[in-house]
């Protein structure tokens, strides 16, 4: 089980550099 504070980084982090392209801001979807 991951910790709260990693967990929740995680998701931002997910936020930031989503899985498709598509999703999010063109700029920020790039990798």
């Amino acid at each position: 089980h991951l910790p709260d504070t990693l967990s929740q980084a995680t998701l931002f982090s997910y936020h930031l550099r989503p899985h498709s392209a598509g999703q999010g801001t063109g700029g920020r979807g790039k990798y």
